[in-house]
């Protein structure tokens, strides 16, 4: 239960600015992506123009949440690991490893949101 209280920080600050990023960006690149698209193709074609918009978006979203996702993990593996500060195991981590640390999982995060946000704004669009 303590590791899951320490992850708690990150996963809540990670997940609001992702769904934030994910919902709004959706809805941007849509309107984007029709208006490239053309009317025609736009209307003709509704579940391309959302899955590329929902991917586009995912992917921002995961380039926002990943950092989180990183010191996440590491708070629940180590224990001791920043004493569960989500502040304080960021400002380790860069410390300790650089900057890239806190995008290690960036390609294993992108394909699991990709695959989901295309399924689930492909079902509840239509």
């Amino acid at each position: 239960l303590k590791a899951i209280v320490r992850g708690l920080q990150p996963e809540v600050v990670g997940f609001s600015i992702y769904g934030a990023i994910s919902f709004a960006g959706t809805e941007f690149f849509k309107r984007n992506v029709a208006e490239l698209a053309g009317t025609k193709f736009s209307l003709l074609y509704p579940i391309p123009i959302v899955i590329v918009s929902s991917v586009s978006a995912a992917v921002a979203a995961s380039l926002a949440n990943c950092p989180f996702m990183a010191v996440k993990t590491r708070l629940i593996a180590d224990e001791e690991f920043a004493g569960s500060s989500l502040v304080l195991g960021m400002k380790r981590m860069i410390k300790e490893e650089g900057g890239e640390a806190l995008f290690a999982g960036l390609v294993p995060l992108v394909l699991k949101e990709v695959l989901f946000v295309m399924s689930k704004f492909a079902v509840f669009e239509f």
